[in-house]
């Protein structure tokens, strides 16, 4: 018995007469159909080539939503879903308009041409999966139809689904949602913080939102125990399935960039919000970046929305994104990432007046870094120092109301300047050398 709560989890009790197959290894194969659209995003190289990228970045979503699915083995599940055949056509849905398609349409649509094509017939899959380019409200997502391993009069003999397809990590939340409720998991509560939580769609700072619940698998159990699920006991394709695997460290693609993922998932021009305090913090790095990531939205590069980010993004110098947290990196590749700055210089304008890191370092010089240094924490890492109120060096100072730099300012009048308490705050890092140089701690 289960209830459920908008403005809570769930609540479960087990029933003793939930009876499933324990200890048994349950296979879904699947025939994963993919409109020209889905590969939208990768339209900056050529067809070929971007249906090619797309496909290895599918590969890697699936090895991650397996990983999720191998979660459920903790409640006493072991459920692997399996790639039985990949297509991309183009005659399935035609959209109405330029603006967001009802799902329903779109399923009826895939519904009618896997029954003209005799897909069921051909390949002998449990589940068929729509990946489309075309835009779906996210509040519709989690719309299927058809049963696990059995034939319902007036339905598809089997279940489909239209999962979102942009190239970025969201599809893999989409797709974990909707598996669950085609294998008979209810939708939990606002409240709860796992796959099947009421809006699953938006980041969160939990690692729990990384894992089916207990109640879920309770759900899974209960459905399997009322109905015949041998045909996810044996493998029923006419043809061989495979298993993907690509793990997030061995992962070549592009999807773990982050303003890749943004100009997926958002726009093709929008790129990741690089200032700390989005991000309650005052570097960019650890945990919190492998939580969610900020991105510039399509009307304005000034306003940042949060997004997924992506399994195996760096985080900080050999560190990647797993499940959350920012965890040593077991591959092999060279860390690019500078410590506290995990994607680097700041890619959109930093203000209305279209100034760059490279733009304002030329016309202030390092003292930029005080207003700058959270976005341009690549061009300022080399100005950092240890000094205490002085994290990027010397500040900007005037000499009889003409800016100047502390350099030269000493040359001209000498060190002794930096005895006077308030000009060796303002030239922390050159006051700073000389009188450790000379005398030491004051």
């Amino acid at each position: 018995m289960r209830w459920t709560s908008l403005a809570i989890g769930c609540l479960c009790v087990v029933a003793a007469a939930a009876i499933y197959k324990k200890d048994s290894k349950y296979v879904i194969e699947g025939y994963f159909v993919f409109d020209n659209e889905a590969f939208a995003n990768y339209e900056r190289e050529d067809s070929a080539r971007a249906v090619l990228n797309g496909l290895t970045d599918m590969v890697f979503f699936l090895t991650t939503v397996n990983e999720r699915l191998a979660g459920l083995k903790k409640d006493g599940l072991d459920i692997q879903l399996r790639v039985l055949k990949t297509q991309i056509t183009s005659n399935i849905y035609q959209p109405k308009g330029r603006w967001e398609n009802s799902p329903k349409d779109i399923l009826k649509s895939f519904d009618s041409w896997l029954e003209t094509t005799q897909a069921k017939q051909r390949l002998g899959h449990d589940l068929a999966i729509y990946f489309t380019g075309h835009k779906i409200p996210t509040t519709s997502i989690g719309d299927q139809a058809g049963s696990i391993c059995e034939s319902i009069p007036h339905r598809p003999e089997y279940p489909i689904t239209v999962v979102p397809f942009d190239g970025s990590t969201f599809m893999i939340n989409a797709l974990l949602k909707n598996l669950g409720l085609i294998l008979g998991a209810d939708t939990d509560g606002s409240g709860s913080y796992n796959i099947m939580r009421f809006n699953s769609y938006n980041p969160l700072p939990s690692e729990q939102i990384y894992e089916f619940d207990s109640c879920t698998a309770y759900d899974i159990k209960e459905f399997f125990a009322a109905r015949d699920v041998r045909c996810l006991l044996e493998l029923s394709g006419i043809k061989h399935s495979s298993v993907p695997n690509t793990k997030p460290e061995f992962y070549s693609g592009r999807a773990q960039d982050p303003d890749v993922l943004c100009s997926r998932r958002v726009h093709k021009d929008s790129v990741a919000c690089r200032y700390p305090p989005l991000y309650e913090v005052e570097e960019l790095g650890g945990d919190i970046v492998c939580q969610k990531i900020f991105c510039t939205t399509e009307s304005d590069y000034m306003i940042c929305d949060p997004q997924w980010p992506s399994e195996g993004m760096a985080c900080n110098p050999n560190k990647v994104c797993r499940k959350g947290k920012c965890v040593h990196d077991k591959s092999k590749r060279k860390s690019l990432v500078i410590e506290g700055c995990a994607f680097g210089d700041e890619k959109a304008p930093l203000n209305w007046n279209g100034d760059t890191c490279a733009s304002q370092l030329k016309t202030l010089g390092p003292p930029m870094c005080y207003e700058f240094g959270g976005k341009c924490c690549e061009t300022c890492a080399k100005y950092k120092t240890t000094y205490p109120n002085c994290k990027w060096g010397d500040k900007q100072i005037a000499n009889h109301g003409v800016p100047t730099s502390c350099d030269a300012f000493l040359t001209t009048y000498g060190m002794g300047n930096c005895y006077d308490d308030t000009f060796a705050s303002l030239c922390c890092k050159s006051c700073g050398d000389w009188l450790a140089k000379n005398r030491g701690r004051r």
